[in-house]
């Protein structure tokens, strides 16, 4: 009888532990919005009078990365030299695509950290608290003071 109470009990316990997981993905499971919607929130916050739109020719110049191996590309850069700001926004075709480009954005924040290591802190902060944020099938890095504001605006409309 003991036996009998303690397989259905670990049966039980199995039976609401997925269901728990099924809910959990339901309820916060990623639904990507078209990258329309994700990419012009995004612009509606960069201020367009000290970034520039790169696209996907800044894509191919900073990353070696096609624009046209993605969905959808969104790239603006600082028009001063001595800024590290950037926001980078990437939908891929295939989610295989996103280890290789968040390899590439993580080589190209410590390559930039380095060259303003010494001179420019504050730049180097700002690349040190860089945001890379990968969701469902798009992959966001912001580097800015308003990091965190860029990467809120991202989850609301992926």
């Amino acid at each position: 009888m003991n036996m009998r109470m303690l397989r259905s009990g670990i049966i039980l316990s199995a039976v609401c532990i997925i269901g728990f997981i099924v809910a959990i993905y339901h309820y916060t499971g990623v639904k990507d919005g078209p990258f329309t919607k994700v990419s012009a929130g995004l612009e509606k916050m960069v201020d367009k009078n000290e970034m520039q739109d790169v696209g996907g020719r800044g894509l191919k110049r900073y990353y070696g990365l096609n624009s046209a191996d993605y969905d959808g590309v969104m790239m603006y850069i600082s028009q001063n030299g001595m800024s590290a700001e950037e926001l980078l926004l990437i939908k891929v075709k295939e989610q295989t695509q996103l280890v290789e480009i968040e390899k590439v954005i993580n080589k190209r924040i410590k390559s930039r950290r380095k060259d303003f290591e010494g001179y420019a802190p504050m730049q180097e902060k700002l690349l040190k608290n860089a945001q890379v944020v990968v969701r469902g099938s798009y992959i966001l890095l912001s580097v800015s003071e308003n990091a965190l504001d860029f990467v809120a605006e991202f989850k609301k409309n992926t």
